[in-house]
């Protein structure tokens, strides 16, 4: 599980690295959050309770079946297309 979610985190750090380069999408990209987790809702569109259970539940899945899912809101996408 650690493994899986470092690579997970490689991946998404890499990804942010590489919009930032571009002017363009710096100034829409949000910082990191302060502790790792699996639900991120940087758009705010769920309240702590929602967040909170959906926490647990992603966590259970994951033991259970050692398929990791996260789950991340964002406020807008800017002038990307949902399809990007």
């Amino acid at each position: 599980m650690k493994m899986t979610l470092k690579y997970i985190v490689a991946f998404i750090l890499l990804q942010i690295n590489l919009l930032a380069q571009t002017n363009q999408y710096h100034a829409v990209i949000p910082d990191l959050p302060s502790t790792p987790a699996l639900v991120n809702d940087l758009g705010n569109l769920l309240s702590s309770e929602e967040e909170n259970k959906l926490e647990k539940k992603l966590k259970k899945f994951n033991q259970e079946t050692s398929n990791e899912i996260a789950v991340v809101t964002v406020e807008s996408l800017g002038d990307l297309e949902v399809s990007q």
